[in-house]
């Protein structure tokens, strides 16, 4: 009767140890599918702002082109009144602190910057966005550059887009 007790005894010892590494494992693959599900929601949360930043500079080339369209040559007196002079060549629009861009759902800025003479040649635009993540001040930024002209019957002509 004492050695089956002994038998019970080393027999429980070796459940407890079993179950102890068992417990041990299982936590150990849910903290890694815990990481993997934080770092897919990171990566789709990062596509998100990419693309979201790229159509803001997307619309940025869109507006230089609709105010080329309209006959304006750049000048603050010609064109919309959202566009903001920085210098010379380039206007900004933002929706940050303005009515401005309130197509846009999400903090949102963009800058254009003309180079050339749309009446006399090429231009070439250079469209930068910024895009705002509220919940960590991140800033996502994307430039796209489009080379335009003036075609014989007064049509504006794309002739590349580049992404940049």
């Amino acid at each position: 009767m004492h050695k089956k007790a002994k038998y019970q005894l080393v027999e429980n010892g070796s459940i407890l140890i079993l179950s102890t590494f068992l417990i041990l494992a299982v936590t150990m693959i849910s903290v890694t599918y815990w990481k993997l599900i934080q770092m897919r929601i990171q990566m789709i949360t990062q596509n998100q702002y990419t693309t979201q930043v790229f159509y803001a500079a997307r619309a940025g080339l869109e507006d230089a082109i609709y105010e080329f369209r309209r006959g304006n040559s750049w000048d603050i007196n010609e064109v919309h009144s959202d566009w903001i002079q920085e210098d010379s060549s380039t206007f900004y629009k933002t929706n940050r602190n303005s009515s401005a861009l309130d197509y846009f759902e999400y903090p949102v800025s963009f800058s254009v910057t003309v180079l050339g003479n749309i009446n006399t040649g090429f231009v070439t635009i250079n469209a930068s966005a910024s895009v705002l993540n509220p919940e960590n001040s991140r800033i996502y930024n994307k430039t796209l550059i489009a080379s335009i002209t003036r075609s014989f019957d007064n049509e504006i002509i794309i002739h590349s887009l580049k992404d940049q």
